[in-house]
């Protein structure tokens, strides 16, 4: 998988964790117009945007997303460390 950051980077979006689906929507069609094969873009760079996009998607993917860019894996969420 790619690093989180790089996903929320490659579609314009700062890290966060609260992101409307109309925001990513919004920012897929937005990245995807200079992205898309039609539009001058690479297969494998509109290959990337739509796994950023699917990956973000998901509530739960993206919290997982989230966690792995602060350093934390979605095993240790709600664990307490010694």
């Amino acid at each position: 998988m790619a690093g989180p950051r790089r996903g929320l980077a490659r579609l314009g979006l700062e890290q966060r964790l609260t992101l409307s689906e109309a925001e990513l929507r919004e920012a897929f069609r937005s990245a995807g117009k200079s992205g898309h094969p039609d539009a001058g873009g690479s297969g494998e760079e509109f290959a990337q945007l739509q796994a950023a996009f699917a990956r973000l998607s998901s509530p739960s993917r993206r919290l997982r997303c989230w966690l792995e860019a602060n350093g934390l894996t979605g095993e240790e969420r709600g664990t307490i460390s010694p």
